[in-house]
């Protein structure tokens, strides 16, 4: 490649799930680039149709519902997309907890208008192909095109539709999740750490329908459909995310051991006194539970780490780099803020670079700094996203957590955030947020000390008052 003022940076995104086309998104707006972003599926509906669920490489099939928050808002409002995601959104400001008799206690995520957004994966990805596709965007979408292999150099070797092609990039993106084709490249062109870790728990779906209003309309099965529903039942649970046709999409967690690997799928009786015996108050709302436990196949979850996330002209963002559970709801907008800080940092160096060495010298460090600092946070996330399934699954149905969650909402002002209002609600990154809350725990507690210091002098104070009157 001969460097010159009028060559572009040209840049290869692999990858065109919700990591990829944020970014492709996000990197139309820089300067003396073009950006090419090749997807491995060719037809959606030929993939969603043969993919396995769960293990799918098309984004699509992994899952149905997602949550959307402050932290993958904020690059939609850089590229002016907000107020169209959210038409396709429901608000979810709350839990919604089910007990064993189908009563629910509501447990507010936030203050004031904070809210999580229920989007679908399948619209919200739609979305943002359609958003990078039009006729007048710099970006090249390519799909059927498979990478196969590639050097450091930069030269790969990709399998597309009229067959094996081998192209030349200054830098390729690994935005194809975790099962990732230029992470595996990485891993055998030099020193890259990778660790997988599956948990015991698997997922898997089932569709809760709208019911009939007395005029024949389509509603929500389920009471509070603006929040996240919650049938916790200790080492397992099940949640309903609300959709926009009215539908919930309910998602059973659950180890393999004690559920999957012995509740046969094709066994209806098996089924029927799994969800009798654990979950007799959801039943109700689960026509198709049988064919659902059927027909969808369960999903692994894991949480993977790599180290560096950049090697030479390689490097990962999103699921690529630090897929983790989904039990914090940042699977997305980690990924999001992934390519949107990338960006930010990115944007002045490009408009200062002149040629198109001084782009690559721009990029490459930018990258360098933009990996090492981001997986730092991430990595602090992936620990939260396992240790926060206690909560959800065990926590949310006691009631001293109850009485912490009322007390905290109760004596801190809004502007002193836990540790949930800093992941969901902030950019805080997700370590500088871990230890502002710990701050926040001991205000919280001092205040607490203190209220109940007060109220006992209170106490005191009301009954010697009292013992004088009856003195005299």
């Amino acid at each position: 490649m001969t460097d010159n003022a009028d060559k572009p940076l040209k840049i290869a995104i692999v990858g065109a799930g919700l990591a990829g086309t944020i970014l492709a998104a996000l990197f139309e707006q820089l300067p003396g680039v073009n950006i090419i972003v090749l997807e491995r599926r060719e037809e959606e509906a030929e993939e969603q149709a043969s993919a396995t669920f769960g293990n799918a490489q098309n984004a699509l099939k992994r899952s149905i519902n997602l949550a959307l928050s402050y932290r993958g808002i904020k690059p939609l409002d850089e590229l002016n997309l907000t107020e169209e995601v959210l038409k396709m959104a429901i608000r979810m400001p709350k839990r919604v907890i089910h007990d064993s008799n189908d009563n629910i206690k509501l447990q507010p995520y936030g203050k004031g208008d904070e809210t999580l957004w229920s989007v679908g994966r399948a619209d919200l990805n739609k979305f943002l192909v359609r958003c990078i596709s039009k006729p007048n965007s710099k970006v090249e979408v390519r799909t059927g095109h498979t990478l196969l292999s590639a050097t450091e150099d930069g030269h790969c070797r990709f399998k597309g539709p009229q067959g094996e092609y081998i192209e030349q990039f200054d830098f390729v993106i690994g935005a194809d999740g975790a099962y990732s084709r230029v992470r595996e490249t990485m891993l055998r062109m030099g020193r890259v750490s990778f660790n997988r870790l599956f948990i015991k728990h698997g997922y898997k779906e089932f569709t809760i329908p709208p019911v009939k209003d007395a005029n024949g309309n389509d509603q929500f099965a389920l009471s509070e459909p603006e929040g996240i529903h919650i049938w916790p039942k200790g080492d397992l649970m099940l949640i309903a995310l609300p959709n926009p046709d009215k539908s919930f999409t309910a998602t059973l967690f659950a180890p393999y051991t004690t559920v999957y690997n012995v509740v046969t799928k094709d066994n209806d009786q098996q089924v029927m006194d799994f969800f009798r015996r654990v979950f007799p108050e959801a039943l109700q709302y689960l026509p198709h539970v049988l064919e659902n436990f059927r027909e969808n196949p369960v999903g692994p979850l894991m949480t993977l780490r790599v180290d560096p996330w950049k090697l030479g002209k390689y490097m990962l963002i999103g699921d690529a780099a630090h897929a983790v559970v989904p039990f914090y709801g940042q699977g997305m907008n980690a990924a999001f803020e992934d390519a949107h800080q990338f960006y930010t940092l990115l944007k002045p160096r490009m408009a200062a670079a002149k040629t198109l060495a001084e782009r690559r010298a721009a990029f490459d460090e930018v990258a360098e700094k933009f990996s090492a600092r981001r997986k730092k946070s991430v990595d602090v996330l992936s620990d939260l996203c396992l240790e926060h399934y206690h909560d959800m699954a065990s926590n949310t149905a006691s009631w001293w957590y109850l009485l912490q969650h009322r007390l905290q909402n109760l004596l801190l002002p809004a502007s002193v955030k836990n540790l949930y209002r800093y992941i969901a609600f902030s950019d805080v990154p997700y370590d500088d947020a871990l230890v502002a809350s710990k701050r926040t725990d001991a205000l919280f507690h001092g205040a607490l000390v203190t209220s109940l210091v007060g109220l006992a002098l209170g106490v005191v104070g009301t009954a010697f008052v009292w013992k004088q009157k009856l003195l005299k």
